[in-house]
């Protein structure tokens, strides 16, 4: 099943990305990372993503499953499906960036993987402003409190 069919099914107001006023928050979220994720090469399925891992691994399924479990991808679920923004991906070997990995390590002991999946397309402190999954330059890093709590993510 393809992201685009995912959010057919869910009310149009959300598919609207101005439908900020959607009566549920989880509603405008989807909205926002929809419409940020799509920005900078969209989202895909699970099963999308195993497809195009088979330029690279033998090891499919459970090197998507590794990465997961493991929290070392961004990724939320949305109707029953895993759903990964392909910006953190090389285009042609499809290898996680290694900036992406450090910022999940910070942000994955203060956050589920919604909230994760949020903070790269919600403009915050701690990217001085910008979105994590800004491209055009490097991601920011999640900046630490000194009691060690992450700060400025905007959610």
């Amino acid at each position: 099943m393809q992201p685009t069919e995912l959010l057919r099914d869910i009310p149009p107001l959300v598919r609207n990305p101005r439908a900020l006023w959607a009566a549920r928050v989880e509603d405008r979220q989807l909205a926002a990372m929809a419409c940020g994720f799509r920005r900078h090469r969209g989202l895909a399925t699970g099963d999308d993503v195993v497809r195009l891992l088979r330029r690279r691994s033998d090891q499919l399924i459970s090197t998507l499953a590794r990465w997961i479990v493991e929290r070392n991808v961004v990724h939320f679920a949305w109707q029953g499906a895993a759903l990964l923004p392909l910006f953190q991906f090389d285009r042609v070997r499809m290898l996680l960036d290694p900036i992406v990995i450090s910022v999940l390590r910070e942000l994955r002991d203060a956050f589920d993987d919604w909230e994760i999946a949020l903070w790269f397309v919600t403009p915050n402190a701690s990217t001085n402003g910008t979105r994590g999954c800004v491209r055009e330059q490097p991601v920011g890093r999640a900046r630490r409190c000194p009691s060690g709590s992450v700060r400025g993510l905007g959610l």
